[in-house]
């Protein structure tokens, strides 16, 4: 291609188009000819030039911007949809036979993608509707899905095609992610046709408009597990209690007291985050785990339901006792805490028998934890 406004999708049809029209000169060449030596130059040219074809169509590095694209695609696009990770595509039925495109934000195209790690993909070729996009770009070929983030564009555009919804939907592995089978899914099927990469994601209103589109309801909230009849006595009741760094009681730290357990969803600790915040501590440090309270009105803030967690170091913790908690406002503020990560999915948050990683930290030695209420400061 000789600019980099020249989609790769256009170029895909040109040179499929060019190729029949070469194949079919042949045919006409080679009726009109008895002699064998042009059919043969002929046979070469028109594999060449499928080889050309079918090469070009493979995964390319240039960018495209969407008001750039100008290319069939784009424009037969029925609708648009925003990615975010355990959102599926909603009720596609007024799609069928369409082709819609998936926005796929870079930050989201690595492998510690959460949906990326469970392989949440159904079908081969054709996939479930609620296959994850990431998931379809790197079982499809189309893009290759590497430990990092890619930094040299700012997203993918996938297109799709809708069709109705099959009864079987089959395993296979492909380009090193392996699929899983269905049968009897309650919903729609879709079908990759090409892809793009973006130097630009797209404008705030753009991005909005697609973000509504998208169910206000993740599939991981809606489908949490059930735990079988044996689960009510696999989980420890009883807690120690031991001295924290303001010579205080709080509860000893294990695995048990702090993972998400039992029947209830109201025992979950991501639950409790709702309304209290969590502070964790080691020999000489206090951490605090609180939800990232955002203004809706916020341009940034695209998906009301997605709930995000802040994470950041308590300063001076041994000052911090209880009567200090109960007069302050509660997730702390800024003078009182240096952030360290902020908007984290609950997923990043890896617990362990005394330690906690969150992307690519590790605080190992944990003691102790404690929730307060997420209040404001007294009157």
């Amino acid at each position: 291609m000789s600019s980099s406004s020249v989609s790769l999708i256009d170029n895909n049809i040109d040179l499929q188009e060019e190729s029949h029209s070469n194949h079919s000169s042949s045919s006409n060449i080679q009726n009109q000819s008895s002699s064998k030596k042009p059919m043969k130059k002929l046979g070469k040219r028109a594999k060449k030039q499928n080889k050309s074809s079918q090469k070009k169509s493979k995964i390319s590095n240039k960018t495209t911007t969407p008001t750039e694209m100008n290319n069939s695609y784009f424009k037969n696009a029925k609708e648009h949809f925003l990615y975010m990770p355990y959102y599926p595509l909603p009720d596609l039925s007024e799609y069928v036979g369409d082709l819609i495109e998936f926005r796929i934000a870079s930050e989201f195209l690595s492998q510690s993608n959460k949906a990326f790690i469970e392989r949440r993909i159904w079908g081969s070729d054709i996939y479930t509707s609620d296959s994850d996009p990431v998931c379809i770009l790197q079982h499809s070929g189309y893009f290759q899905i590497k430990d990092l983030p890619p930094t040299d564009h700012k997203g993918v555009s996938l297109y799709l095609r809708v069709s109705k919804g099959r009864a079987t939907y089959n395993s296979s592995y492909k380009n090193g992610i392996k699929s899983k089978k269905l049968n009897n899914y309650q919903g729609h099927s879709i079908k990759p046709e090409n892809y793009s990469t973006l130097d630009k994601l797209g404008s705030k209103e753009e991005l909005k408009n697609m973000a509504s589109k998208m169910p206000l309801l993740s599939e991981y909230e809606r489908k949490k597990p059930i735990p079988n009849k044996l689960a009510d006595n696999m989980y420890y009741t009883e807690f120690n209690m031991i001295f924290n760094l303001s010579y205080e009681m709080w509860l000893a730290y294990s695995l048990p007291a702090i993972c998400d357990k039992g029947r209830d969803f109201k025992d979950y600790t991501s639950y409790k985050l709702k309304d209290k915040v969590l502070y964790i501590e080691t020999s000489d440090k206090r951490f605090e785990i609180s939800l990232n309270i955002t203004d809706h009105n916020n341009d940034d803030y695209l998906f009301e339901e997605y709930e995000t967690y802040n994470f950041g170091e308590v300063i001076d913790p041994i000052e911090k006792d209880n009567d200090f908690m109960l007069d302050n406002i509660v997730p702390l503020e800024d003078k009182n805490i240096k952030s360290i990560y902020e908007r984290l999915d609950w997923h990043e948050f890896i617990w362990g028998e005394n330690a906690l990683k969150i992307k690519d930290m590790t605080i190992e030695g944990i003691k102790c934890f404690n929730y307060y209420n997420t209040n404001n400061p007294k009157k």
